[in-house]
């Protein structure tokens, strides 16, 4: 009887999911750590990479800048290495997680358009959480007809097909140019006040960082911390893309920075930016045709170019300071000095962010002066070409570039 009392009563905890010693207490909370390896294709990885990515930011930064989290804990550390060594990315959340794989349709019947747009994963911040990346996924798509162009171009001058490469470039010209225009609904979809005070913070890495100097430990993958940086738009697989095929060049610094930055693009990318990076210089073959309308093409794609950076410097520059009211904190990887020139004479260099109050790597503030400015010429002849870059204070001033006319290329 006793035994059938013992039996009984087991069967009801069973039934009941109670425990004799805990009651409703979940015995033994802990799970063995969650192994990817069912995972079975890119997309199951890409989305794995990207759950992981974030709730590894959460955990990271959820008591705010000035108490991360040292220690990532195997739970998560070890799954997020296994995935991250599968896709061939770092195990952190990056812009290609963020913004090229954290979209859905409200309505699968509807249009890619803002209003239809959802994010899978979404951190503190609200609409402009949610404006941020789906903006920053707009500029993307607006890039896929220039990289279909820049495919073009890259068959078109090996055959030596001058219209096929000049109609190539158009539409990298008219994908820059839309970019831009995408870019603007930033302005109606992010809050500086609600970025900079809640969301940027996690998308923070952990390289030249000062609130993590030396990095993160990913408990059951490594005895030592490990840097890395978190994501931003110099992981933007396009962008980089058209600099390699226009030929652009960087200062050592900064050109050693953007390299780096391939790292946190999927392989398949990458190889694309080092395969046009290789390809016949495109500079070079245009001068040596001298061919008026391939010029002009060139020339229009690389003021594009310029123009949509140039765009988007002064964006952040003065949505910057709108957000804290004109100070910034950023650690000492963000401040960025540019310099970018192209073998047809065009050089642009700037201090990212100046004027803005920084933080260095003491926590003490410092100050910094505004140096922006634009020179050189193009391809060609004696035309001007000006923009305007307004200052963190509200002043402005003019960037000038030189575009050569196309008819003097016979000369160079």
């Amino acid at each position: 009887m006793e035994t059938n009392s013992k039996e009984t009563l087991q069967a009801d905890f069973d039934v009941f999911d109670i425990s004799e010693e805990f009651g409703f207490l979940l015995e033994e909370p802990l799970m063995p750590v969650l192994s990817p390896d069912l995972l079975s294709d890119h997309r199951e990885l890409r989305l794995a990479h990207l759950a992981l990515g974030f709730i590894s930011m959460g955990y990271v930064w959820q008591e705010g800048q000035h108490a991360p989290a040292e220690i990532l804990p195997k739970a998560l550390a070890l799954p997020f290495w296994l995935v991250s060594r599968r896709l061939g990315l770092p195990p952190i959340l990056t812009y290609a997680d963020s913004v090229l794989a954290n979209w859905k349709l409200k309505d699968p019947t509807g249009d890619m358009r803002i209003g239809n747009m959802d994010l899978i994963f979404s951190f503190p911040g609200g609409d402009t959480c949610r404006g941020f990346f789906i903006v920053s996924l707009l500029v993307e798509m607006a890039a896929s007809p220039g990289i279909m162009g820049a495919l073009e171009v890259m068959r078109a001058i090996k055959v030596s097909d001058l219209t096929g490469i000049k109609n190539g470039l158009i539409k990298v010209t008219q994908s820059l140019e839309k970019m831009k225009e995408k870019f603007k609904f930033m302005h109606n979809h992010v809050e500086p006040a609600a970025f900079h005070g809640k969301l940027r913070i996690f998308v923070s890495g952990w390289r030249d960082n000062p609130m993590l100097p030396r990095g993160v430990m990913y408990e059951g993958v490594s005895d030592e911390p490990i840097l890395l940086s978190g994501g931003s738009a110099a992981q933007s697989s396009a962008i980089q893309c058209f600099d390699a095929l226009l030929c652009i060049q960087h200062e050592e610094e900064t050109g050693a920075f953007l390299t780096r930055m391939r790292d946190y693009m999927p392989p398949a990318h990458r190889q694309l930016i080092e395969t046009l990076s290789v390809c016949p210089p495109l500079r070079d073959f245009i001068l040596s045709c001298s061919n008026s309308d391939l010029c002009q093409a060139y020339n229009s794609c690389v003021s594009a170019l310029v123009d949509l950076r140039n765009y988007h410097l002064n964006t952040v520059t003065k949505r910057a300071c709108e957000g804290r009211d004109g100070k910034i904190y950023v650690s000492s990887s963000d401040r960025l000095r540019l310099h970018i020139s192209t073998p047809v004479g065009i050089s642009y260099h700037t201090d990212l962010l100046s004027p803005l109050y920084l933080m260095d790597d003491t926590g003490k503030s410092c100050t910094s002066n505004v140096h922006r400015d634009m020179k050189g010429d193009l391809i060609g002849g004696d035309r001007r070409a000006s923009s305007w870059i307004e200052n963190a204070d509200g002043s402005s001033r003019s960037l000038s570039s030189s575009i050569l006319s196309c008819s003097q290329v016979k000369s160079l």
